[in-house]
């Protein structure tokens, strides 16, 4: 009161500032007492559970045992430790052996020899250092064994070695060091451990579980990581060294840990911390991996005998990994029993959800090579829903629905999938055709936008260097349409059309995006016409010298001189044949005149026609053989799908077929393109 407008406004923003200088300032103080004690109160429910399981480590500052993360070392070891780690790393990468085979590899097994004889009296102080744990980081790979053994090994292992498992810097040496031992040295690292309690409480430490994990790795010789993650199709890969057996010794030291997990009163509070799950799925896939029963007990020790843990797992992020892992190992009654009690009536709710989607996804791909039934109550859920998902980016559900009805062996899968993605894209009536454009870039508006710029790249217009590039293909729409297109003839027809009715800008632009020569790839390996296949390589002619120097378009040549007549394959031959000096030197075209056989053509032109004629007249007649087994009638065999239905040997070996295609290409094929694709 008695103030102006002007006089009350400059008041009321004086007064604001006030108050954000005294925020300001009581966050920075907060700040400082945080940043200065980061000490964790000792009521809290976390630390609360680290104590009951016998892990009282919370923070650096709660537990005097653990090491500090700050240098203990002189500044002069930290100079020597330094020195030695640049000169092993500049030994490491030299391409000039000296002194014989392998003299740098000798060289730098000396140097390693004599950094850990230079530290023999500081080794705690060194592996709990930045810079000394790095530098034996690189010591450990080239140490002589009798060295790891006498001088590294009974420093690393006695004392508190639950202490250097759950250090910042030390764990990155154990991770190093556990390889290179043998089974009776990790025998006594686990007796060591279990003798102080603290194997279970390691797995839930940030440090810890990983030289955990490291352990399992070790005994089981095979990338539990990569075995836990599972294949794209729903399958088990199953990456073990052919050359290396698993030993009775290291079989049974898996096993007792695995049986020491068991022994919890319960795993779930485990499996819902990213640390310990992560030790949970490298156990179970290692089990799986032994063919131990105790995989299956695990998982049920998790999820319950009735599964009623499993919507708790699956709202939680570690939890969910877990169980993406547990399903892959679930067979086709098991899978249809967890449908029945936690997952039916869920599916469209599960299927938008962060974390549910994935786990909905590994069960859609499991039930597909176990469960048709699951597989159709699933699609049948789903049906009204796909356009959403689409549209929200939930892709991943549908991608893994297509790949399930494709492995599906009851054809009515693939027939209903078909039907609901057309309608959720609106590929019907007169846009049928569009179904595959559709797919590849969700919406009509992306898919015009994509078609105006290949007419305008492909057609002679003239753009700028940044208009090269283009919209691209969706990667998780390639994969959907190339399922679509392994389905049986009568049901991957309509992708077989859309593909067909491409326009040859359209051709070209596929050629060189690498999710979209996919869906070309498929297309030409698949059950599609041979004149629609041809019309495809008609459309590459004139382009080829352009072509054959992409990553992508290249491979997609070889696929269309595979699938192509004998005159086509001259006519592809001559247009390459006048820029071979070019050609020979590019390192994605160099193949293509290999598979193709040009300097063969260039050399003996009668003995190159005479062997593609045969071939030719081989591959015609392979052809008019499976489209007389097609066109047979199997109606009195229920089994075979009722009439005109194709022989399911000859269907499953179509279009799946190695690459080698008799020119005995496919070694060559894969290593060209670790580096193209």
């Amino acid at each position: 009161p008695g103030r102006s407008t002007k006089e009350a406004r400059e008041a009321r923003v004086q007064e604001n500032r006030m108050k954000i200088d005294r925020t300001r300032k009581a966050g920075k103080n907060e700040g400082n007492r945080r940043t200065k004690g980061r000490v964790a109160k000792p009521h809290t429910k976390k630390w609360m559970q680290r104590r009951q399981r016998g892990d009282t480590k919370g923070n650096p500052a709660n537990d005097a045992t653990v090491p500090r993360s700050s240098s203990q070392l002189q500044p002069a070891m930290v100079q020597y430790l330094t020195e030695a780690s640049e000169h092993l790393q500049r030994l490491a990468n030299s391409q000039e052996p000296r002194g014989g085979d392998d003299g740098d590899i000798e060289d730098a097994r000396v140097v390693a020899s004599n950094v850990v004889k230079e530290i023999r009296d500081q080794i705690h102080a060194v592996v709990c250092d930045p810079v000394g744990s790095r530098t034996l980081e690189v010591v450990v790979e080239y140490l002589a064994i009798e060295d790891l053994n006498v001088i590294l090994l009974p420093a690393l292992f006695t004392g508190d070695v639950r202490t250097r498992m759950n250090h910042r810097f030390a764990s990155h040496v154990l991770e190093k060091v556990i390889p290179r031992i043998g089974g009776e040295q990790l025998d006594a690292l686990v007796n060591v451990l279990e003798e102080e309690g603290a194997l279970v409480a390691i797995a839930d430490d940030r440090y810890g579980s990983h030289v955990l994990r490291t352990i399992l790795q070790t005994l089981a010789h095979a990338d539990l990581a990569m075995a836990a993650r599972g294949s794209l199709e729903g399958d088990w890969i199953l990456p073990i060294t052919p050359d290396v057996s698993i030993s009775k010794s290291e079989r049974q030291l898996f096993v007792r840990i695995a049986k020491r997990f068991l022994r919890e009163e319960s795993l779930l509070p485990l499996a819902k911390s990213p640390c310990a799950s992560s030790v949970l799925q490298f156990l179970i896939t290692g089990l799986q991996l032994l063919s131990s029963s105790l995989s299956r007990k695990i998982s049920q020790h998790i999820l319950g005998h009735h599964m009623e843990n499993f919507d708790g797992l699956v709202k939680d992020n570690a939890g969910s990994r877990f169980l993406e892992v547990a399903l892959m190992f679930m067979e086709g009654e098991q899978l249809l029993s967890l449908y029945q009690t936690s997952v039916r009536g869920k599916v469209v709710s599960m299927s938008k959800e962060r974390n549910e989607n994935f786990v909905l996804q590994r069960i859609i791909l499991r039930a597909g090579l176990s469960s048709d039934p699951l597989v159709l109550g699933i699609l049948n859920e789903l049906k009204d829903s796909m356009g959403e998902l689409l549209h929200i980016g939930r892709t991943g559900v549908v991608v893994a629905l297509a790949n399930a009805c494709e492995k599906a062996s009851d054809p009515s899968c693939t027939k209903l999938f078909t039907k609901f993605i057309c309608t959720a894209v609106g590929a019907t009536g007169e846009n049928a055709k569009d179904l595959v454009g559709l797919l590849l870039f969700f919406g009509k508006e992306r898919l015009h936008r994509w078609r105006t710029w290949a007419h305008q790249r492909y057609e002679g217009a003239c753009m700028s260097d940044a208009e090269l590039g283009g919209p691209k293909v969706s990667i998780l729409g390639s994969l959907m349409v190339q399922a679509i297109l392994r389905f049986n003839h009568g049901n991957s027809r309509l992708a077989n059309d859309s593909v067909a009715s491409l326009s040859k800008s359209e051709i070209l632009a596929l050629c060189r995006d690498a999710s979209g020569s996919r869906v070309l790839e498929a297309f030409l390996t698949g059950n599609a016409g041979e004149s629609s296949k041809s019309r495809l390589g008609a459309y590459l002619l004139g382009q080829l010298p352009e072509i054959v120097k992409d990553p992508s378009g290249s491979r997609i040549v070889e696929k269309v001189f595979v699938t192509s007549d004998y005159s086509r394959r001259r006519q592809m031959v001559e247009e390459l044949l006048p820029h071979l000096e070019s050609l020979q030197t590019d390192q994605y075209a160099k193949f293509v005149l290999r598979f193709c056989r040009v300097s063969e053509y260039l050399a003996r032109k009668e003995t190159w026609l005479q062997q593609e004629e045969k071939r030719s007249s081989k591959r015609k007649a392979l052809n008019d053989l499976l489209k007389t087994i097609e066109n047979f009638d199997t109606s009195d065999d229920p089994g075979r799908g009722g009439k005109n239905s194709k022989v399911p040997e000859l269907q499953n070996t179509r279009g799946s077929a190695p690459h080698d295609d008799g020119w005995g290409q496919g070694k060559q094929r894969a290593n060209r393109h670790k580096k193209g694709k």
